[in-house]
């Protein structure tokens, strides 16, 4: 810092972050008017700085400082920053009225400030202290607004974890800041975003005619916008967020209104406002409401994305009254709000429609019983997700199905009540229900879900591309979810922890799929079943599988026990693990042209001319099974030891009383006991490296333990 004021006032950008130098420091000791040219000023993580500049007591007070070019200001992890420039001989003062009195940035475009605990205010609020009487009383004294106290070419101000700061705007500043089109303030204790605690601007405020996003996430002081009231012109406004606001009553409010406040909604506005808002995303636990009274076509006319979270007290998240001014919604999600009985109110909806309504996302709402307010508008539904909704017994009625001609996504997930997608409403079977467009259908955690729909309709998803069903326990014959009959375009197929599973695929469902896993499903023998009328043995069945997953399925026998004669010609990839009962892969004859691995239990396999000899070939070596009736689950290091076996398949058997009671149904003459193996026995003393020596309470070295050679 010993350079010239003549190299300084060259300087464009200083970024400092976790300097010494400056850790160690006050402040910055310059003379006013050496930052002529500089344009960004970044400073990060510097604990022991108090002020930004340190000017000499002769400049201080008698002159502004100026930092002419300054055009990006950020000011991060600055724990005890108090003002922007010290006075004096010892560099420090007592703090000023506000973090930017006396300097002026003409030009500054972007401000951050972030984790400065001790700013209180950021603009002079226009007042000083007068001695009258032996008190000190505040009193306004007028400023030219296109002087010091004017950033008016600020756009973008962000504020985080400032938790001294009360508000952000005085009321006298406000005006000046016609060009702010981003604010974001997230984790800061202000009460009003727009302060007038002193009288000033009396008449109603014009505020903010560009803004276009603005966010405010984690105020939890928060209470409205304005302290007093005013006309809110952000008809530019396109993006707006509040979160976690949970003391706001009335977020934006430009007229009366009667009633109490505590049962006010976020907005009471003109008729005609947020003409171009285009995202609504709250997310507030004490608002009863978002919006009341009327609103003409132009207001929210444009919304787009509306997202409600975390509202406890709403129970109807879009009243029939604001239907005709949502025309051009697109996504709707509503998560986490344990109030909503209904997604729209449903009495007076005939005839209305949200004709450009594509996405909806219902998310942990408790008392959300039925969808069927959602009828009139699921005509132009792309993507349906629901999850967590613990009361939904079903999605829609056969009726409500078959407008869902447009539907591409089906996502239902831990609905623990939902035992049909379709209900049986008990009417007659009218004509097929057909979901023409549906490609993607994820099913997850559906605990009593046995089929798609027990109504007597025949269901077809001629364009289904991608199932994706995990741990659905009450499931048995998957044909329930889907048929086997018209799924020509079926590529992915993944099937997890359905236990109770029984019967997978047929021939002709298999023919189009292209990536297959089935993992975790304990009943099942056989993935593909012999179905009556399909290939015999003398006819070749060709299918697009290219990669194959089989993992955990303690009974399965054979990928297909019909005698088929299956090609797969694309089929690259194949991986085998913990299927102990496997003996083939077909019952007939497969050919893999264009397989490059086949993995079995984490061990890549030499590639054979088919399937069924490589799955031959390991099923005749051994496995090797080490038993200790305490080694416990959280035992880390235990799969180290398992490198060792070379050649052999590991496996390991845990919880006590099941080893016990398998090792006793081995026969004894494959079992050997460590302690009795020779010294000269390799295979004993292999098992026996990395295991022994730590005691397990008393009841001696866990190195104790059998050593199992059986066929599987």
């Amino acid at each position: 810092m010993g350079r010239s004021t003549t190299c300084l006032s060259s300087l464009g950008k200083i970024k400092a972050q976790m300097s010494r130098a400056i850790g160690s420091s006050m402040a910055w000791r310059f003379p006013v008017g050496c930052f002529a040219n500089l344009r960004v000023l970044e400073i990060e993580e510097c604990n022991s700085l108090k002020y930004i500049i340190w000017l000499p007591t002769t400049q201080a007070r008698e002159s502004v400082l100026v930092f002419p070019q300054l055009g990006s200001l950020k000011l991060e992890r600055l724990p005890n920053l108090i003002n922007f420039y010290s006075t004096g001989t010892s560099g420090s003062q007592e703090p000023s009225s506000s973090f930017f009195n006396q300097v002026a940035l003409p030009r500054l475009e972007s401000l951050n400030l972030r984790s400065m605990e001790n700013i209180r205010t950021i603009w002079d609020t226009c007042e000083e202290e007068i001695c009258l009487d032996g008190q000190n009383v505040k009193s306004v004294r007028k400023k030219d607004p296109q002087g010091y106290l004017a950033f008016q070419n600020l756009n973008s101000l962000s504020l985080y974890d400032c938790t001294s700061l009360k508000y952000v705007f005085p009321a006298s500043i406000v005006k000046g800041l016609e060009q702010l089109k981003d604010l974001q303030i997230h984790d800061c204790g202000v009460e009003y975003i727009v302060s007038n605690e002193n009288g000033v601007e009396a008449v109603p405020l014009f505020l903010f005619p560009r803004l276009t996003s603005l966010t405010l996430f984690c105020l939890g002081h928060l209470r409205r916008f304005g302290q007093e009231k005013y006309t809110l012109t952000c008809s530019l406004l396109k993006k707006l967020e509040v979160y976690w606001c949970d003391k706001v009553i009335v977020l934006f409010q430009e007229k009366s209104v009667e009633g109490e406040l505590d049962k006010q909604p976020l907005f009471v506005v003109e008729e005609n406002a947020f003409p171009n808002l285009e995202e609504l995303r709250v997310g507030s636990k004490g608002l009863v409401e978002i919006w009341r009274g009327q609103y003409s076509s132009e207001s929210f006319g444009k919304l787009r994305v509306l997202s409600i979270e975390n509202c406890d007290d709403i129970s109807v998240v879009i009243p029939c009254s604001k239907l005709p001014v949502l025309q051009n919604l697109e996504i709707l999600k509503v998560s986490r709000c344990k109030s909503v009985e209904e997604v729209m109110q449903g009495e007076e909806l005939a005839g209305e429609k949200i004709p450009r309504l594509t996405n909806i996302s219902l998310c942990a709402l408790p008392m959300l019983m039925h969808l069927s307010s959602l009828q009139p508008i699921l005509q132009n539904l792309h993507s349906l997700e629901v999850f967590y909704c613990e009361n939904l017994r079903n999605l829609v009625s056969p009726s409500m199905a078959k407008r869902l001609v447009n539907l591409k996504n089906l996502w239902i997930a831990v609905c623990f009540s939902v035992k049909e997608i379709v209900r049986d409403d008990g009417s007659e079977a009218t004509d097929d229900v057909s979901f023409t467009k549906l490609e993607k259908l994820r099913l997850r955690d559906l605990v009593n879900l046995e089929s798609f729909s027990s109504a007597s309709s025949t269901f077809k998803f001629p364009s289904l591309e991608e199932v994706y069903i995990k741990r659905l326990a009450s499931l048995t014959h998957l044909y329930k979810i889907i048929p086997g009959q018209n799924l020509q375009k079926l590529r992915i197929l993944e099937l997890l922890g359905c236990e109770n599973l029984e019967i997978l695929l047929t021939l002709s469902m298999v023919k189009t799929l292209e990536q297959l896993t089935v993992s975790d499903c304990d009943k099942v023998k056989v993935i593909v079943e012999s179905e009556g009328g399909e290939a015999t043995g003398n006819e070749a069945v060709h299918t697009k599988l290219r990669r194959l997953k089989l993992q955990n399925l303690p009974n399965l026998k054979s990928f297909c026990s019909a005698r088929y004669c299956i090609i797969f010609r694309s089929l690259t990839f194949v991986d085998i693990k913990e299927c102990p009962q496997m003996e083939f892969f077909c019952q007939g004859d497969s050919f893999t042209p264009s397989l490059e691995s086949v993995w079995m239990n984490n061990r890549r396999e030499i590639l054979e001319n088919d399937l069924n000899t490589i799955i031959h070939k390991f099923t005749e070596r051994s496995w090797v099974y080490v038993v200790s009736p305490y080694l416990s689950t959280e035992i880390y290091q235990f799969p180290l030891m398992l490198k060792e076996f070379g050649e052999y398949n590991p496996k390991v058997l845990r919880n006590a009383p099941k080893l016990l009671s398998y090792v006793w149904s081995i026969p004894r003459e494959k079992v050997h006991d460590e302690e009795d193996a020779e010294e000269g026995d390799s295979e004993s003393s292999i098992t026996g490296r990395g295991f022994c020596g730590r005691r397990h309470r008393g009841r001696g070295f866990w190195g104790r333990k059998l050593i199992l050679r059986a066929k599987m």
